[in-house]
């Protein structure tokens, strides 16, 4: 049975007012309800937009419907067993927000998903850099996977992109698939390849190492969000993918490793607060390392810096560059606060 409610819950104090999102976060737990990755990740997420949907695959139990509703995190909640997997949940939340009116007036609208811990980095800062591509849609990173697209487990796209026939009616096809393989083909490939047919511009907000970079340093692994979690971190990558901490074989940099870059950025992202087991965590070994000189990380640095800039020239780069040294003050004194006033 799917149950949707109302939460009536209380906008984020630190989300900008001058720029009206709706988030979809679509999330899965098989115990019947969530856990305390969700609400370190919901509260990022209210720091950015002023709606929040909440979708899950899956019933609550009454404990945790009620304790989830209390957090006042999101203002609705469509809870249920569809088993169409996340795109599935965007499908429901998009329709919900759509027939509500919540998108008349929406200047954003993200789709992001419990895949990931999150937040590594503020999002409020990233969203800020963004806000000056000139891209219709685009993601924390894409993946070269079968073709280039935006990953979908994080990615935000504009008004003329979302309120479009063409955008509707994908999201009024999305149905059920027979696995998740199935669905990255058709939905998370197939968004991405139909929009950029129809003539929207994409944008990942990471840029990851160029061909001759990878063949170097990282082999044949094109999803570099999933195999090499630290140096996406230190390239500004504001998520980790749960499956470089739970499942042997993907992460190459090391399981420990990993969380200790974790909590360096974010004390609060601990095996604690996670439910990580760290003994399972020293199970997976570094496979590779990645190091690099002093004249490579300028280079990639600077290639970074043009790729955000590149569509305003000049003034464009330069803008990035002066806005990356403030995000980095922000950052670093936000992270301050945190170590001075955690309770």
């Amino acid at each position: 049975m799917e149950i949707i409610e109302d939460c009536n819950g209380g906008r984020a104090e630190e989300a900008d007012s001058k720029v009206h999102r709706v988030a979809v976060y679509a999330c899965y737990d098989y115990h019947y309800g969530y856990d305390e990755s969700d609400l370190l990740y919901l509260r990022e997420l209210r720091t950015i937009a002023q709606v929040v949907i909440l979708v899950a695959d899956n019933e609550f139990s009454d404990e945790a419907y009620s304790a989830l509703k209390a957090t006042g995190l999101c203002d609705h909640l469509i809870v249920g067993r569809h088993s169409e997997y996340d795109f599935g949940s965007y499908k429901r939340g998009f329709l919900w927000a759509l027939e509500n009116g919540l998108l008349d007036a929406t200047d954003e609208l993200i789709f992001c998903n419990d895949s990931c811990y999150a937040p590594v980095h503020p999002f409020p800062p990233i969203f800020r850099e963004m806000s000056s591509t000139g891209c219709d849609f685009w993601g924390l990173c894409k993946s070269r996977e079968v073709r280039e697209h935006v990953q979908s487990f994080f990615v935000v796209f504009r008004p003329n992109v979302f309120l479009s026939v063409a955008f509707k009616n994908f999201m009024v096809g999305i149905h059920r698939q027979p696995t998740v393989n199935e669905v990255v083909l058709e939905y998370e490939i197939g968004l991405s390849r139909l929009l950029e047919q129809k003539g929207y511009i994409s944008f990942g907000y990471v840029e990851g190492p160029s061909s001759r970079e990878r063949r170097i340093s990282f082999g044949n692994h094109l999803n570099m969000s999933l195999y090499y979690p630290i140096w996406m971190m230190k390239h500004g990558f504001p998520l980790v993918k749960k499956k470089a901490l739970n499942i042997p074989n993907y992460n190459q940099e090391g399981g420990l490793e990993t969380l200790a870059v974790m909590m360096r950025f974010n004390p609060d992202l601990n095996a604690a607060n996670l439910g990580l087991n760290e003994v399972e965590l020293a199970g997976m070994k570094p496979i590779a390392t990645t190091s690099y000189s002093l004249p490579q990380v300028v280079c990639m640095k600077l290639r970074n810096l043009w790729s955000r800039g590149r569509r305003k020239g000049v003034i464009g780069v330069l803008s990035v560059v002066k806005g990356r040294f403030i995000d980095r003050m922000t950052v670093s004194l936000a992270r301050l606060r945190r170590l001075l006033f955690k309770k």
